[in-house]
Parts: C-alpha cells; structure tokens; sequence
C-alpha cells in the first residue's frame, strides 16, 4: 500500500462536503412538489375564468386591487 494514498478516508471527506448541497436540493424538490399539488387542489376548488368577461369580472371582484 502507498503511503500518500488514504483509500476511504478522502473519498469521506469529499462527500461530506457535498451532503448538504443534496440535502437542500432535496427539501427544494419537496417543497416543489407540496407546491404544485396545493396548486392543483385550489384550481380545481376554484378554477379560473375560462372568457376574457370572466377575467374582468375576477379583477373587479378582486379586493387587492381596489384602491
């Protein structure tokens, strides 16, 4: 066995250093994913206008906009 080589050792630390970038990406992909079917829950509770009077009518009746 050469002396300079670590064999476990640097292949460890290497990915340590990574674990926490796949964990972010992880909890980004499954917030991603909550969002989306809380999306699909509300468009089909509420759908939206399918007319362009339909349209004017939701920004007239929308409360965020009157000022």
């Amino acid at each position: 066995m050469h002396p300079k080589l670590k064999h476990g050792t640097d292949a460890e630390t290497d990915d340590s250093h990574w674990k926490d970038l796949y964990r972010v990406g992880g909890m980004a992909a499954f917030i991603a994913a909550v969002l989306l079917l809380t999306e699909i829950i509300v468009f089909i509770i509420w759908p939206l206008p399918t007319t362009v009077v339909g349209y004017f009518t939701l920004f007239q009746s929308n409360k965020l906009l009157d000022y």
